[in-house]
């Protein structure tokens, strides 16, 4: 399976695990760093199931079709501009193998919910590929400009009792059903199935989108 935007791999890892082959895909050298990290830390069989690629989503061109590919953790947003993200669906449909399925999903438009959580601190633990974290986010949702801005500030201490710490944020566009809807028929694929689901921690809902070529 491909995986775009894989980050640091906190999607990765769990796949390769259950025995799974993933291409890695990722533009950040910073993040595919980490990825690296949390591999050495994994058993040599699940280590060799990932295969890392450090390049630009909207740039794929691989010489293989694939029965998977997976857009995850609400990276769809990153894309703001509307060319961008039909580049890359675009892509995505040229790399689906026959039957093949492309999962991704989306932070539904919902005003009220966004606009409440506007100035909002949200802390969570998590542990990792044997590292344990604490995050601190904060949202703003800009209604008037579809976007909503998030800033962390992450720390990551391993087994040996070494912290780092991360800040960071990034902008995302907030797309309406309609939007999604109108660029799968724009880039030649159709909807298969659609989940909804929330995520505690920020308290966003979120649409899954399973797709196949139309």
């Amino acid at each position: 399976m491909l995986e775009l935007g894989c980050g640091s791999g906190r999607i990765t890892v769990p796949l390769a695990r259950q025995g799974h082959e993933v291409i890695a895909l990722d533009a950040s050298p910073d993040m595919l760093a980490l990825l690296r990290r949390r591999l050495e830390r994994e058993d040599e069989s699940v280590a060799r199931r990932v295969t890392i690629v450090e390049s630009d989503m909207r740039d794929l061109r691989l010489d293989e079709r694939f029965g998977l590919v997976l857009l995850p953790a609400n990276n769809l947003g990153l894309l703001a501009d509307e060319a961008d993200r039909h580049e890359v669906f675009s892509r995505v449909r040229a790399h689906l193998a026959p039957g093949g399925r492309f999962a991704f999903d989306n932070a539904l438009a919902e005003q009220d919910r966004l606009l409440a959580q506007n100035g909002d601190l949200v802390a969570f633990p998590a542990s990792s590929g044997g590292e344990e974290q604490f995050v601190l986010s904060a949202h703003r949702y800009l209604p008037e400009e579809g976007v909503q801005i998030m800033n962390y500030y992450a720390e990551s201490v391993d087994a040996t009792g070494r912290t780092r710490r991360y800040l960071g944020g990034w902008t995302k566009a907030v797309l309406p059903d309609a939007a999604v809807a109108g660029l799968l028929a724009a880039t030649g694929l159709r909807a298969e199935e659609t989940r909804t689901y929330d995520l505690d921690f920020d308290r966003r809902r979120m649409m899954l989108y399973i797709c196949s070529a139309a």
